[in-house]
């Protein structure tokens, strides 16, 4: 295999490497959403942020690294891995292809576990949003330092200050 396929080869494998890096962190921030720790989802949300940029960047090395081959191998100019990968000879594509598919798999599982933390963190907003309303609509007094809904009801034995046309 040519050099510059090896070297695509090991940017593959380094962009699958750091997708399972970040759906290791999209797991620990499922249970810190969960278990409602807002710290250390602090925390996570840095570190994805870090390797989101990491992965960014490789994947334009990737796209790079493809129109270079497809200069120096005067293949169709191209950046996409899928259209250089048609191109090659069928035992360079199958292992490269393998990898692609390893690579694509990994940004699926990366789009759903970050579609079920959206989810998770948009009923968790909906439940704190809804227990706020609950909170401040209740219309409340004070009486002898105890909340107590309005209207309240009236101890027996204490008459009502209105006047009765009765008898």
């Amino acid at each position: 295999m040519p050099q510059s396929l090896e070297k695509l080869t090991a940017l593959i494998k380094s962009e699958i490497l750091l997708g399972e890096k970040f759906l290791a962190l999209l797991e620990d921030k499922k249970s810190c959403i969960v278990e409602n720790q807002t710290e250390r989802m602090q925390e996570l949300t840095q570190e994805e942020n870090q390797t989101i940029e990491e992965i960014e960047e490789l994947g334009y090395s990737r796209q790079d690294l493809v129109l270079d081959i497809c200069k120096k191998d005067k293949y169709r100019l191209t950046e996409n891995l899928g259209d250089l990968l048609k191109q090659l000879p069928q035992s360079i594509r199958t292992p490269l292809q393998d990898l692609r598919s390893e690579l694509l798999t990994t940004f699926r599982n990366i789009a759903s576990a970050s579609q079920l933390n959206a989810e998770l963190l948009k009923q968790n907003m909906d439940f704190t949003r809804h227990m706020y309303n609950r909170i401040t609509s209740a219309d409340r007094r004070v009486k002898n330092g105890n909340y107590q809904r309005y209207p309240s009801k009236k101890p027996a034995g204490i008459s009502s200050a209105t006047f009765s046309n009765k008898g």
